[in-house]
């Protein structure tokens, strides 16, 4: 049985801004970014000018901080909704789909800290909305979104090899 992933690539990465991280961490928060195709572009002027929001409701989230969180959550609806199609055919996985309900789930909770944000213009867990503190939400989030969309493909090609 033959099973198999596509992926794209990116022929360009450009960076900006800094954050005292070594790189490994930095390479791997862009190759993240890169294969998901998220623009990842916010200063720590975006955020500390954000601070405020909470306290001020009609202050509005800075535009490159309100694209990425949309693309977020645009991101994990669309790669839910394909997992759910998957999963009704669950029992000819190999698994029965565990692999692909867990990181469902895992995905399913990221959406309440990405809504979060974007209501309540702070960080859940009363984290203070630092750059820091908002990269490391996004990873996580970009983390699982990538896991998830690894597991549909996977799901995709055992089922059409399965069919044939």
């Amino acid at each position: 049985m033959l099973v198999g992933t596509e992926r794209g690539s990116c022929l360009e990465h450009g960076g900006k801004d800094q954050l005292k991280t070594g790189s490994k961490e930095f390479g791997a928060l862009k190759d993240l970014m890169a294969s998901l195709e998220w623009t990842f572009d916010h200063t720590e002027k975006d955020i500390k000018g954000s601070l405020d929001m909470a306290k001020d409701p009609k202050k509005k989230l800075p535009n490159n901080i309100n694209e990425l969180l949309d693309g977020a959550r645009q991101a994990l609806e669309r790669l839910s909704r394909d997992a759910l199609k998957i999963l009704k055919d669950g029992a000819k996985l190999t698994d029965g789909g565990k692999a692909l309900r867990g990181h469902y789930n895992a995905c399913q909770q990221d959406l309440a800290p990405i809504n979060h944000v974007k209501l309540f213009k702070e960080l859940p867990n009363d984290k203070p909305l630092t750059k820091q503190n908002f990269d490391l939400c996004v990873f996580e989030v970009a983390k699982h979104v990538e896991a998830l969309n690894l597991e549909v493909e996977s799901s995709k090609a055992k089922l059409r090899a399965k069919s044939n």
